[in-house]
């Protein structure tokens, strides 16, 4: 009796069906005609459709090309949206507008509004900030902030901070840093600052001073601050610091109500302001 042979075929639909067992062969058969034990059969007509038709898939069906053809250009999924001012969908920000109110002893009362855009990379992290604002205030007036961080990588961050008010009020602070993961030889810090600020008090001296000794002066000052750091390892650094600070006292925006410091105090130490230089070692 002969050996029945089993084969499976993957492309097959019957292929899990047994085949029929190979002919032995006989004398009518041609040499070309003998399936060898153990050979697979070649695909049917139907599997050999099948395949073209996943090669040439006709117009309008999955996969398709534009043209009709399998080897032709793919249509892209999503194709990139343009910028539009309508449309926060294509904004390459995020914009969290954040109502601003805020209450100070000596500055007063500010109602205004802060928008934050967020600008973010590839990796969904956040690279740059942009967060102007406008306000009023019921000291300094109409004012406004202009603030702009970044950080371009986790080993370097900057900013720059402007700003203005209707009355005095007045601001710069510009920063940079780098080798902040102590990963180089070096960090380097350096800020330049410098303020006028109207609604500064000032009581007196000592524990005997009243609310009726109250005063108001502006605090203008200027500094300049660098750090530089020597990295020994990642977790033990040398440092040297320098910070020149100048300040001078002029009239505030509270009088007539709250008088100048000047008239109340006029033999005060530090009345005219001064001039420092701090260094530290650490």
């Amino acid at each position: 009796m002969a050996a029945k042979d089993h084969f499976v075929l993957a492309a097959d639909p019957i292929s899990e069906r047994e085949a029929t067992p190979a002919p032995s062969p006989s004398a009518n058969q041609g040499a070309g005609s003998v399936t060898p034990r153990g050979a697979v059969k070649a695909p049917s007509a139907n599997v050999a459709g099948e395949a073209a038709l996943l090669a040439n898939p006709p117009p309008g069906a999955p996969g398709a090309a534009a043209g009709g053809g399998g080897t032709g250009p793919q249509t892209p999924a999503k194709q990139a949206q343009k910028f539009s001012l309508l449309d926060p969908k294509s904004w390459p920000f995020s914009l969290i507008p954040v109502p601003e109110i805020a209450t100070d002893p000596n500055a007063g009362t500010t109602v205004g509004l802060l928008p934050v855009l967020l600008f973010n990379n590839d990796q969904h992290q956040i690279t740059n900030i942009l967060a102007p604002d406008i306000y009023n205030n019921t000291n300094v007036g109409v004012g406004g902030h202009f603030r702009w961080l970044a950080y371009p990588s986790e080993d370097t961050q900057y900013y720059v901070i402007t700003g203005a008010a209707e009355s005095i009020a007045r601001q710069v602070d510009l920063f940079y840093s780098t080798g902040r993961q102590h990963n180089r030889l070096w960090s380097i810090d350096l800020r330049f600052f410098y303020e006028k600020d109207p609604t500064d008090r000032f009581f007196g001296i000592g524990n005997d001073t009243s609310k009726g000794g109250e005063s108001n002066y502006t605090t203008k000052q200027i500094y300049g601050e660098s750090k530089i750091g020597l990295n020994i390892t990642p977790n033990l650094q040398l440092q040297w610091m320098e910070r020149p600070k100048w300040v001078r006292i002029e009239r505030g925006v509270l009088g007539p109500q709250i008088p100048f410091i000047g008239l109340l105090y006029p033999t005060v130490k530090g009345l005219h302001g001064g001039t420092e230089m701090m260094n530290r070692l650490m």
